[in-house]
């Protein structure tokens, strides 16, 4: 039996269980797929506990993707470029950790029609999705990339990351900033990569009054890595903003970095389309 998990806070809002049962079942696979709800303090049991009831693998989402690290085995190369995993293999008596968020954001972002090479990328969010976003990007190529959040040295972290992964110029600026606005006035595309607006999750009040989406140029492309509900507060002001809202692309994204982490579990081409329609897409 393929014994795998979840770990994240909260956990009730999230598809990926119904996303990876109908997966596991379509591939005939003997399979169990369980979320947990694992409050920050107890992160390290977690993974210690998962390991010794015998889990071949699990799946780590906010606000863990980073945190998580000091807890492994080891670590593969993507996912130390991004700073961030969000996929754990069996290695040993632990756990190998990997990151699948980037090629899951950049087959979105391709199925959507929207290229981030050459162009100037706006990250919103400094956590561990905004991280694979930033990193993701800058290997795809961007000309640049400037990372907006609240706290300027946590957008730093992220701009030097996607510098140091692929050479490009890479910013950090405060959320509400001239610099914030600039940024946004280029961007060629925008990428909200925090949980505001998630359900169950925060507000995104504060983050749609710090960036002013009016300053974009219009039919940019814009995605919002919440994938639930469907349409976000943000994406109905980046809609009104004359912004090209790429709907569905943040489920669309989830499916892609599920069945990258499942093709690791199960050695097996996993069901894409299966996966798309059990998150409704």
């Amino acid at each position: 039996m393929l014994r795998l998990a979840l770990l994240g806070h909260p956990v009730a809002h999230s598809r990926s269980p119904a996303m990876m049962r109908a997966a596991l079942e379509a591939m005939g696979l003997d399979g169990v797929y369980v979320p947990f709800d694992v409050a920050p303090e107890r992160l390290a049991d977690a993974v210690k506990g998962i390991a010794a009831l015998g889990f071949d693998g699990a799946n780590v989402t906010l606000p863990h993707k980073s945190s998580v690290l000091p807890h492994l085995a080891r670590v593969d190369a993507t996912a130390q470029r991004v700073g961030a995993v969000n996929t754990l293999a069996r290695a040993g008596d632990g756990f190998a950790g990997h990151n699948t968020d980037v090629d899951g954001l950049l087959g979105a972002l391709r199925a959507h029609g929207a290229d981030p090479r050459d162009g100037d990328v706006v990250v919103l969010g400094a956590g561990g999705a905004a991280r694979a976003a930033a990193v993701g990007v800058a290997l795809a190529g961007a000309r640049s990339v400037t990372v907006i959040a609240r706290q300027e040295m946590s957008a730093l972290s992220v701009a030097e990351a996607a510098q140091h992964a692929a050479r490009c110029h890479a910013l950090a600026v405060g959320l509400g900033t001239a610099g914030a606005e600039r940024a946004l006035a280029h961007a060629t595309l925008v990428v909200q990569a925090t949980s505001c607006g998630m359900a169950g999750g925060a507000p995104s009040d504060a983050l749609l009054a710090g960036a002013d989406l009016a300053r974009c140029r219009r039919e940019t492309p814009a995605i919002d890595l919440v994938y639930v509900p469907a349409v976000t507060p943000w994406m109905d002001a980046a809609d009104r903003a004359g912004l090209r809202v790429l709907a569905g692309a943040g489920a669309e994204m989830l499916a892609r970095q599920g069945a990258a982490a499942l093709r690791r579990w199960a050695n097996r081409e996993p069901p894409l389309d299966v996966m798309r329609l059990a998150l409704g897409l």
